[in-house]
């Protein structure tokens, strides 16, 4: 048998069933082989529908071994029952450093065992939550947790509903741990008051370097308390606030904090009704900043006289690399500004202009001018 190999086996460190519909049995016999396999680092299980049992049995197995330490379990609705037994485990467990437990139904009673786990566990380095349906209350139990970890490197509650409380939790959280570098939130509706509270963190939280509150509805004032915390934080190095409706304000407020930012390379603010104002902000900051290397824009409303500002700020800057304007309405006006500005600049090698009804022949030119930096 496949599994009766697995157990004996003392070569194998990677296995992938991915998609491959083992079931609850399957797994079982899975979780058995773990038990006693001693080489195995990497297992993919992920989109085998395990269920609850399945995700029992695979933490009951985590009791007893210790070298595997990359566990994938993607889309097994293991639900709370599972993730209960998993999250015992990790009380012990010195091995496991990357758990993926996404798509799986876990909601905040399941979240709250995990957290449990964490304020013990001090070997775990990333955990990914995506897609369950943690809420406020579990989002609450994994900030509390955070308090205490000290081993936590990555975490991703993406499209979790925490929701303003969740993201206030969070925030508090942030505010004593120092050892988070990656965070998201992307579409938890933390809102301002959400965002307001991860911005007063952000002057004092000195380890995050990647944070996404992408689709989380902060606003122009969730925007502004961001940008404030960008004037003081020097640690954060990818941000990302698209579909935030952030609107002009928000920008020119982002904008303004990027003239005194040191520390930011990639920033994403695709899709929040940004206006030609909005872009004169940001254009002004690129005259100066010197650490930005990846700039999105994509999907706003910046028209020719807001790209004019951007295009100025080119012939001067000499640290961005990527940038994206892509579904805007700049023309060919703001084309023939952007291709014009090329001239000057040699460090931008990617630029996006998809959907700005831009004369082909201007395109062509910059698409020449572009190659000509790399």
């Amino acid at each position: 048998k496949f599994v009766d190999a697995l157990a004996s086996n003392k070569t194998c460190k990677m296995l992938d069933l991915y998609w491959n519909f083992i079931g609850p049995d399957g797994s079982k016999e899975i979780a058995n082989a773990l038990k006693v396999n001693k080489t195995l680092l990497k297992l993919d299980l992920a989109l085998n529908k395990i269920g609850h049992q399945g995700g029992i049995a695979i933490g009951e197995a985590f009791e007893h071994n210790n070298t595997l330490t990359n566990l994938d379990l993607v889309g097994n609705g293991i639900g709370d029952d599972g993730a209960g037994v998993i999250s015992n485990a990790l009380h012990d467990n010195k091995a496991l450093h990357t758990i993926s437990l996404s798509f799986n139904g876990i909601g905040p009673l399941g979240a709250e065992y995990i957290a449990e786990a964490l304020k013990e566990n001090s070997t775990l380095l990333t955990l990914n939550l995506t897609q369950n349906v943690i809420g406020e209350s579990g989002a609450i139990a994994i900030g509390k947790s955070l308090e205490t970890n000290t081993s936590l490197i990555n975490l991703n509650l993406r499209f979790n509903k925490i929701g303003a409380e969740g993201g206030i939790a969070i925030g508090d959280a942030l505010q004593h741990n120092d050892t988070l570098t990656s965070l998201d939130l992307h579409g938890n509706l933390i809102g301002y008051e959400g965002a307001s509270r991860i911005a007063d963190a952000l002057k004092i939280n000195k380890s995050l370097r990647i944070l996404s509150l992408s689709k989380n509805r902060i606003g122009s004032e969730g925007a502004i308390r961001i940008a404030e915390a960008l004037n003081e934080n020097s640690t954060l190095l990818r941000l990302d606030l698209g579909y935030d409706d952030i609107g002009d304000d928000g920008a020119i407020a982002i904008g303004k904090s990027l003239e005194t930012n040191t520390s930011l390379t990639e920033l994403y603010l695709w899709n929040n009704g940004i206006g030609d104002s909005g872009a004169v902000a940001i254009g002004k900051s690129l005259e100066t900043n010197r650490s930005l290397i990846i700039l999105n824009l994509a999907e706003n409303k910046i028209g020719p006289s807001g790209v004019d500002c951007i295009a100025n700020a080119l012939k001067v800057n000499r640290s961005l690399q990527k940038m994206s304007l892509a579904v805007n309405g700049i023309g060919s006006e703001g084309g023939i500004a952007i291709r014009d500005a090329l001239w000057d600049n040699y460090t931008l090698t990617s630029l996006d202009l998809y959907g700005n009804d831009i004369d082909k022949p201007v395109l062509a030119k910059i698409t020449a001018l572009l190659r000509m930096s790399r």
